[in-house]
């Protein structure tokens, strides 16, 4: 007499996916490819109770706990009990995901698990009789699957969170399964945006579709406030709202809660639902595997850009800190390298002459007849020399034209292996997407007969010297970005005022990074190596932060320990670079 009622209980259970309020918290939990996605190890536990006004109602509890490692590896693991009526079930999975970097901005990730349960059958008295019943126990096999897409603070995911299908309760102690991945599926998109550093707006969207139950849509968004509390709500189909609130501690604890009121239909009859989510970051920022956190999807880490910057700044300060003391404590110095180097410490030099922009603007007819325009710009060098240089705007294309950026007056200079001077002129404007952009174009310095040259002839300007541009950018396998000049070519910068600025001098250098992480991982990776004296700056002139193996007094001792440690150490990508005070 029981067996209608309870079997359709039971297979409501089994064809019904577990749906999470506080899933931003941990994503994993409905898309194993989230695994490792918060940079270091993380344990999430959850508790819910549904349907408050019938007795033993539905309960689901679990703990993740999910972790990084170097090559873009993740693994995981959950554990979780859940009680619907008179169905128990009691399950463990293991995860492990990949991820793929597309380019320093967009990536992709991909995960499966894998794993078995238990489901406990605990059947009225009067029901042990009833040959629906025979068996109260069985085993089962749980798998999902997922792939999600990054691109900064943009995050879309798909996931088949059933790889199989049993039967709830069988004779057999291992329930039969059929591979049945595309009867659900879900898929998940969400931004985080920031309002300014203090406030930040995280909306989700997710749908599920089904082919075993109805399809459901959602629509979550969380306010994160100081990046310490968050409030939100949710709508979900035929569900009604869900409140949200929790509060994070120092980047490492964070407690959730959620407060289910039930649909119109069947709200006053279930009564409300409540759930409460805790988590721990297991780990500092020493411990980030940085792969893994370029896109931001860390709930822990919802601060802007320039927060996030500024802490990583003071942490890589620290870094330095214990690097310096390191040395003093290591073997003495394993390369051979002699004393003739500073610790950012050289003569101060005369700041260099700036350069001036004329007040008429110049144009030229260049040589497939187009009219160029541009800024004449000149100084009067030591020797009471006049030197000047011909700007002409890069080509337009879409978008604004181009103009000379602010502080012209502070330009790159490098000295070509013939001696000759060049100057990179920084250009602005914003494109055709509403998106600042800006180049360099490297120009000859010239003195008043070449610059008339150039606006009468460019033929023969560009047959004298045809290396004008920029060089090109190269990934090397450590990803960093390196800029390629001759062996012989020292180059030339003017020192900025950031906060890791490196100090004037003779630098020889063993990469150079957008990304301090980057330039954090070189670095140790060469102090290990044997290089000692290693640390990491930060040129403003180039936006990158500089991998420096060693500082000279000499342009020229820079050289030659260039030379000299190419050919004995294996580090072949070294160039020297001049920083000017």
């Amino acid at each position: 007499m029981y067996a209608g009622v309870i079997a359709s209980s039971l297979l409501s259970a089994a064809q019904q996916n577990q749906v999470y309020n506080q899933f931003f918290m941990n994503p994993y939990i409905y898309n194993p490819a989230y695994a490792g996605v918060d940079g270091h190890p993380v344990l999430f536990a959850m508790y819910k109770q549904q349907w408050a006004n019938i007795p033993e109602g539905p309960q689901l509890m679990h703990a993740t706990y999910h972790a990084p490692f170097k090559g873009g590896v993740g693994i995981g693991g959950t554990i979780f009990r859940d009680s619907q009526g008179p169905l128990n079930s009691t399950a463990f999975k293991t995860s492990g995901s990949y991820l793929v970097n597309v380019d320093r901005k967009h990536f992709i990730r991909f995960g499966m698990s894998l794993g078995l349960g238990s489901n406990q059958l605990t059947l009225p008295e009067d029901a042990l009789d009833d040959p629906a019943f025979q068996a109260e126990s069985s085993m089962y096999l749980i798998g999902d699957f997922g792939v999600t897409y990054h691109f900064g603070h943009f995050n879309a995911g798909f996931s088949l969170p059933n790889l199989f299908s049993s039967e709830v309760v069988t004779e057999k102690s291992l329930s039969p399964f059929k591979v049945n991945p595309t009867d659900n599926m879900l898929f998940k998109l969400n931004y985080r945006g920031h309002i300014n550093h203090e406030i930040a707006i995280e909306p989700h969207i997710i749908y599920r579709l089904s082919s075993v139950v109805p399809s459901q849509y959602e629509i979550a968004t969380i306010v994160h406030l100081k990046h310490i509390v968050w409030v939100g709500g949710t709508y979900r189909q035929d569900a009604g709202l869900v409140g949200l609130v929790g509060a994070k501690f120092n980047n490492k604890f964070a407690v959730g809660g959620a407060f289910e009121l039930g649909s119109q239909k069947y709200g006053k009859i279930t009564g409300s639902s409540f759930e409460v989510h805790l988590g721990v970051h297991l780990g500092s920022h020493k411990d980030h595997k940085r792969s893994h956190i370029d896109h931001h999807s860390s709930f822990f880490r919802t601060h802007s850009e320039q927060k996030l910057k500024e802490k990583a700044l003071a942490d890589e300060l620290e870094r330095q800190k214990e690097l310096d003391a390191l040395k003093n404590i290591r073997d003495p110095d394993q390369l051979g390298i002699v004393d003739q180097v500073v610790d950012n410490k050289v003569p101060e030099e005369d700041n260099p002459l700036e350069w001036s922009t004329t007040p008429d603007p110049i144009s030229r007819t260049n040589v497939i007849g187009e009219v160029e325009t541009g800024q004449r710009l000149e100084r009067i060098n030591g020797a009471g020399e006049k030197e000047i240089i011909m700007g002409f705007t890069p080509p337009r294309g879409g978008g604004a034209a181009w103009a000379l950026a602010p502080g012209a007056s502070q330009l790159l200079e490098r000295t070509r292996p013939d001696g000759t001077k060049e100057v990179g002129v920084k250009w602005v404007r914003v494109n055709e997407n509403g998106i600042l952009e800006q180049t360099i174009k490297w120009e000859p310095v010239v003195d008043e007969g070449g610059a008339a040259a150039m606006v009468a002839d460019p033929i023969a300007v560009i047959k004298e010297d045809p290396v004008i541009k920029e060089d090109p950018v190269i990934v090397d396998p450590t990803d960093a970005v390196v800029f390629p000049v001759d062996p012989t070519l020292a180059q030339e910068v003017k020192r900025g005022n950031h906060i890791l600025e490196l100090a004037a001098g003779n630098h020889l250098v063993g990469g150079a990074f957008e990304n301090f992480r980057d330039a954090e991982d070189l670095s140790d990776k060469l102090f290990h190596q044997g290089f000692r004296d290693i640390k990491v700056g930060y040129v403003s002139a180039r936006k990158h932060y500089y991998v420096v193996v060693r500082s000279y007094t000499s342009v020229q001792r820079a050289q030659q320990e260039q030379s000299r440690i190419k050919s004995s150490t294996g580090l072949k990508d070294v160039w020297v670079l001049k920083v000017n005070n």
